[in-house]
């Protein structure tokens, strides 16, 4: 993910992440000592990133340790448009990995619903395209772009089309997408 990460990649359990979130927000005094730490936004987007992917493969640790995780980042005003070294913002990662619980924190948080990859793919891309209608749901209400089309000139409603999600289809037709 991102470069000189160095300890965030390897967060394996919940106390860990713990650790992992005090060390990425200042070392061992943690929160209070937050703004000290240049080295945070970095470290954020690995562990957002890492945070999703784990929650998707259900590895490690309880489910709500890793949005507890996440909500410590979001406070501490990780920078939330960090990319990772194929352009994804965590909301894009977190789309892409269908987890809607750090997708609602993202969003509350105001991150970029718009923001796009190397690959022109959006967050609504990703949810789309592995029918994740909670997330599509989500993005909608929080009024994302849909009309935006990636390198290839696809747009969300085509993506869901070309993979046979059909319900996703409908809503993001019934809120005015258009191939």
């Amino acid at each position: 993910l991102a470069r000189g990460v160095g300890p965030l990649l390897d967060v394996d359990g919940q106390g860990e992440e713990v650790d992992a979130v005090a060390h990425a927000l200042g070392g061992v005094g943690g929160r209070e000592d937050a703004g000290a730490s240049d080295h945070r936004h970095d470290g954020a987007l690995a562990l957002l990133s890492q945070l999703a992917r784990r929650e998707r493969q259900g590895l490690g640790g309880a489910r709500d340790g890793r949005v507890e995780t996440a909500k410590i980042l979001i406070e501490s005003k990780a920078d939330l448009e960090s990319t990772n070294r194929d352009g994804e913002t965590p909301l894009i990662v977190a789309c892409r990995h269908g987890h809607e619980k750090i997708v609602r924190l993202l969003i509350e948080a105001n991150a970029n619903l718009n923001a796009f990859n190397h690959n022109g793919e959006t967050a609504i891309m990703w949810a789309a395209s592995r029918n994740e209608l909670n997330i599509v749901k989500l993005l909608i209400k929080s009024k994302v772009d849909m009309r935006k089309a990636d390198t290839q000139g696809h747009t969300a409603l085509q993506r869901a089309s070309a993979n046979g999600h059909s319900e996703i289809v409908r809503l993001l037709e019934r809120a005015g997408a258009t191939k």
